[in-house]
């Protein structure tokens, strides 16, 4: 039953004087006529294709990658023209696919296991059994070869054909409110399974939760620890609550309202993405330390939120106020009464702000935005964006235009419905704000963004209406707000 494992098999013809002639296995005689000796010499080897031989894999060797080695079966071994097809199931199972992997230039197997979004399975986190077949066939390997593999186990009593990944497995996202996005997030982790998979982190060993907000700075945040036995213990952060939830824990903002800003770990304004993390190490075989992976992209798993309508305008503003000292400042033109003139924005990101002004005296502008999405610097160094002024206009009179050091609408009175467009996956930092000036000496100073029928007025300093005092790091201080 094992001739089609790939074993070897030796072959010797025998003559036989007459049909009826018996040959002896044991004496190696014919009817006890003729004794046979050195049988070597006129024997033949051969065998089938074949299964690999010995087949092992590692287990939690490398966050992202599952080696496969094996022994070539016989016949295999003497022929370059048969290539080896790595089979799996996960373990247990004993449901076998046939992979499309190829051999690496170690002629060994990698399988570099990912959340695969048809089956829904997390193949991170999931142990599989593999086999070797050297014939390319549908049907699945010779149940005894697979029998024989399962059955050589190690000192956890693991299979050495059984291999996993050293991965957990977590999720950051939105906490929705009857369906719709919310204004909490929350991180959420899988425990790690020895049952499953006996080779993992210690006992003992902390897990750290972390978060990162690039409109705080680079530094990633603990938010939580946790052990295996199911022990949560929360941080503390500024002007927001962390609390265990279920298997995770739970971010919100804490004094938010329509009229507030949240300046806290999941505060909104240059980037709306609240990036996530959990970290834990073990030491391989080989004495090395690794951290577990714990997301197919980690540098993308991020959790996001609702903003207030204050917050809100603050995003649709900033780009707004960016285009217009673009449109000023990178033309070298300042203009004052009495004059005319028209600069456009050089935007390293998407899309023009253009500036007309009409002359003399008091002076009619206008400012166009067409599709602009300036790059933004972040506190943590990086630029980004991810909201868009749609084509959209504004227009007032103005004495002393648009100074030159800062984003101001200096001495202005100018309104206009301005469309912001946010990131197309989600529904979330996209609408229609009607944006309003009034900055004239005889004026009470204000700037007012009205949004879903509700008007946030935003701060104004020394007779000057920056768009909100605090966008951006400002012109005087140098703070970052």
């Amino acid at each position: 039953d094992k001739i089609n494992w790939g074993f070897p098999y030796h072959y010797t013809v025998f003559p036989l004087e007459n049909e009826n002639d018996s040959f002896d296995e044991e004496t190696l005689s014919l009817a006890e006529k003729v004794t046979y000796s050195n049988l070597d010499k006129i024997e033949s080897v051969g065998s089938a294709i074949g299964y690999g031989h010995n087949v092992t894999a590692t287990k939690s060797e490398d966050p992202r990658k599952i080696t496969i080695t094996w022994t070539k079966p016989y016949f295999s071994s003497t022929k370059d023209d048969y290539t080896p097809i790595l089979w799996r199931s996960e373990s247990g199972k004993n449901e076998w696919e046939k992979t499309d992997l190829s051999i690496d230039e170690t002629d060994n197997f990698i399988f570099e296991p990912k959340y695969n979004d048809g089956t829904k399975v997390n193949e991170r986190i999931t142990p599989y059994d593999f086999a070797i077949v050297y014939e390319d066939t549908s049907s699945k390997p010779n149940q005894t070869y697979l029998d024989d593999l399962a059955s050589k186990v190690d000192e956890n009593g693991e299979p050495h054909n059984k291999g996993y990944a050293f991965a957990i497995a977590t999720k950051a996202e939105n906490v929705t409110v009857n369906g719709e996005p919310g204004y909490s997030e929350k991180i959420s982790w899988t425990h790690w399974d020895y049952s499953k998979r006996a080779r993992g982190p210690k006992q003992d060993a902390t897990y750290y939760v972390n978060m990162k907000n690039n409109n705080l700075g680079a530094e990633w945040i603990n938010v939580a620890t946790y052990k295996n036995d199911g022990t949560i213990a929360p941080s503390t952060y500024k002007e927001t609550t962390i609390a265990i939830n279920g298997n995770g824990v739970k971010i919100t903002p804490t004094g938010l309202s329509d009229d507030t800003v949240h300046n806290g770990l999941l505060k909104v304004l240059r980037d709306y993405k609240h990036y996530a993390q959990v970290i834990v190490k073990r030491v391989n075989s080989e004495g090395q330390e690794i951290t577990a992976s714990f997301a197919d992209n980690e540098e993308n798993m991020y959790a996001y939120r609702e903003v207030s309508h204050s917050e809100f305008s603050r995003i649709a503003t900033l780009p707004m106020a960016i285009g217009i000292r673009a449109a000023v400042n990178d033309q070298g033109i300042k203009w004052t009464g009495g004059q005319s003139g028209s600069a456009t924005a050089i935007n390293p990101g998407a899309g023009t702000v253009s500036i007309n002004t009409y002359g003399p005296g008091y002076i009619r502008s206008d400012v166009n935005f067409t599709n602009y999405k300036p790059l933004l610097t972040t506190k943590s160094g990086i630029e980004l964006t991810f909201v868009t002024v749609g084509t959209s206009s504004l227009f007032g009179n103005t004495k002393d235009v648009f100074a030159t050091y800062c984003p101001k609408f200096w001495k202005t009175s100018s309104e206009g419905n301005m469309e912001i467009i946010g990131p197309s996956d989600i529904n979330l930092y996209s609408g229609e704000i009607f944006f309003s000036a009034d900055m004239y000496p005889d004026s009470t100073d204000k700037i007012e963004v009205t949004y879903k029928g509700r008007t946030i007025k935003l701060p104004t300093k020394d007779n000057c209406a920056i768009p909100f005092e605090g966008t951006g790091w400002l012109d005087d201080t140098g703070e970052w707000k």
